[in-house]
């Protein structure tokens, strides 16, 4: 494959699955959205022999790693200075509704936040190289 996605989970919130499936789930939305803005989204729909049928899966392998919230920030920071299609969600997204998530996001810098997970969708050896540095993500 040419392309993949890649999603980085905090270590610190490896214990809070519900949160974490929130959090990742926004991000991979805001990744397809984008790949798909930029063209590159490739999705299909699975059939099977009784008519059943599965729409939208993408095409491209999608990958759960975790890291250290220090190496997350520097990984968002290195992947949008090569421009690599990038999301995040921090702890501010979680509660409220998005007037006030909004809100309280843009109330405190960029390290007051507490990072949940960074996501990135690129070509496959640019992201390997980027990724090095994190482990696979166990439940």
């Amino acid at each position: 494959m040419t392309h993949k996605s890649v999603i980085v989970i905090s270590k610190k919130w490896r214990g809070d699955t519900p949160l974490i499936l929130n959090a990742t789930g926004h991000v991979a939305q805001s990744l397809a959205q984008q790949a798909s803005g930029a063209g590159l989204g490739i999705f299909v729909d699975y059939q099977t022999e009784d008519d059943v049928r599965f729409y939208g899966i993408s095409t491209y392998p999608f990958v759960l790693l975790t890291g250290t919230p220090a190496k997350m920030w520097s990984f968002k920071s290195d992947c949008e200075q090569q421009q690599i299609i990038t999301s995040a969600f921090v702890e501010t997204m979680f509660h409220g509704g998005t007037e006030i998530q909004l809100q309280t996001t843009a109330e405190k810098a960029s390290d007051e936040h507490d990072l949940i997970c960074v996501g990135v969708f690129g070509e496959t050896d640019v992201i390997n190289a980027l990724t090095k540095k994190f482990s696979l993500f166990r439940v």
